[in-house]
């Protein structure tokens, strides 16, 4: 066995509760350290059929056994990194739903072997574009036979609470929610925020919620040698009629309930807008002057990995991935970016769409703003695509060029393509004020230059705009 020196390995700080292993990277590549109390149990679980099943799913992470040992571990596994960490934080409604259903499907193949998981988290899935990946391999654990699912209430307050509020248009409250990563979306607040019409016609969903949250409250308020007394009883009757099949019973309902929510994206100003606008910038057969300087700039530097900010339905993301880039799509509009992640899905494209403005993108948070790292940090690529943006984020959100090429330059690694709209387009007259008349392609150019040191502009479509690659 070769022993890693604890001083040269980073603990991941997200991994810091769970007593049966811990996260670290070392070398570049990402570990799991397991405990000795428990390393006999992921030995046997390493030779399960089922563990098996769900790696060549691709439903967990994929994993393998070193030959490497830590400080009081001395079974290490290693795992496949993934590309871009992303967070619930951040996804569209179909994104949440689909970690959901992951996280139901593994318990469910789980159950026939006696297993389960101890949560129902969120942060303990990633993308991989469209494809959500289970990471967190101490989850499984044997089943416990007084307990049908001891991580249902926080299955809970992290998908179902939130798909709900979701199909009812509520994103911003349920993204605002998630923010408490440890408390997620309380009955309280799905109460108080549910609208009283669905309360109305869901009587089977909100005598679910109230019911339980009804008698745990009388529960806490009984004496404590009643509440021993309905606890011994309780066992009793767990002991006797929670079998597998109950669970895998209970298991499949909460799925078929979770699979019924609608979540598809609804019309939005934005959802339909270049469609309605710009018909011709999307059609493929008759490529403009901006498709070709696009395609041609992603041909000539072959970028591995691109962010699209303020991508819209995603035209530029799907074209980045088709010529085999890692895509990350940003824009603010929820139904824009619900469209793109059934059109990368569909396709069987490398896009992970996310819900996140350029100008507010997420922070870091949770222990130190250590915890979970910002979107700067998580999501900085070689490339960036910038189109028919800036004189939306000057215009509306009074951004000058300054604090954008600042901001771009952030975001990228190698380079920045984007589109300036001059003062005559009708789309920039319709806001104009004099406050802005420092808006010019010469004033870009000048900002953009203390940041990258080569700057090619192209004519673009419609007439009058212009295409800048700005490379480092």
């Amino acid at each position: 066995m070769i022993k890693i020196p604890i001083e040269e390995v980073s603990f991941n700080p997200t991994s810091y509760i769970d007593p049966n292993g811990r996260v670290f990277e070392w070398k570049g590549e990402i570990f799991r350290a397991i405990s000795p109390k428990m390393a006999p149990f992921y030995l046997e679980l390493w030779e399960k059929e089922v563990f098996k099943e769900l790696q060549d799913k691709g439903l967990l992470v994929k994993t393998e056994r070193t030959s490497f040992g830590i400080e009081n571990c001395d079974l290490v596994l290693k795992h496949s990194k993934i590309s871009f960490q992303t967070y619930c934080t951040e996804w569209p409604a179909p994104m949440l739903k689909e970690v959901a259903l992951l996280t139901l499907d593994i318990n469910l193949k789980l159950a026939e072997s006696n297993l389960t998981l101890q949560d129902a988290y969120p942060w303990n899935v990633y993308f991989e574009g469209t494809k959500p990946v289970f990471v967190d391999i101490c989850s499984i654990i044997p089943v416990d036979p007084d307990l049908i699912w001891g991580a249902y209430h926080q299955f809970c307050r992290f998908f179902l609470y939130p798909l709900y509020l979701h199909s009812n248009g509520k994103g911003k409250i349920v993204r605002s929610l998630l923010m408490h990563y440890w408390e997620g979306v309380q009955d309280n607040d799905f109460l108080n925020a549910i609208p009283v019409s669905y309360k109305l016609t869901r009587p089977r969903i909100m005598f679910r919620i109230i019911l339980p949250s009804l008698l745990e409250r009388i529960f806490n308020a009984l004496p404590p040698n009643w509440q021993a007394k309905f606890r011994n009883q309780g066992g009793r009757l767990h002991n006797k009629f929670n079998t597998p099949a109950l669970r895998i019973k209970f298991l499949s309902t909460l799925r078929r309930d979770v699979e019924s929510i609608n979540v598809s994206a609804q019309r939005t100003h934005w959802s339909n807008y270049y469609q309605e606008k710009f018909p011709l910038l999307e059609d493929t057969r008759n490529p403009n002057a901006k498709q070709k300087i696009i395609s041609n700039v992603l041909d000539r530097l072959s970028p591995k990995t691109v962010l699209d900010i303020g991508c819209n339905t995603g035209y530029y993301s799907i074209m980045a991935a088709e010529k085999g880039a890692k895509v990350v799509a940003l824009d603010k509009d929820e139904s824009c970016i619900s469209q793109l992640y059934y059109k990368a899905k569909e396709k069987g494209l490398y896009v992970t769409p996310l819900v996140m403005d350029f100008i507010n993108p997420s922070p870091s948070f949770g222990w130190c703003c250590k915890q979970f790292p910002s979107a700067i940090e998580r999501l900085k690529c070689e490339g960036v695509l910038c189109l028919s943006l800036i004189h939306h984020l000057v215009l509306k959100q009074w951004q000058n060029f300054d604090r954008l090429a600042e901001a771009l330059s952030a975001f990228s690694d190698k380079w920045v393509l984007l589109e300036f709209v001059p003062r005559e387009d009708e789309y920039v007259r319709a806001h104009w004020d004099e406050r802005f008349d420092w808006y010019s392609l010469e004033t870009l150019v000048k900002h953009l230059s203390s940041h990258f040191r080569k700057i090619q502009v192209f004519d673009s479509y419609p007439e009058g705009r212009k295409l800048l690659v700005c490379e480092k």
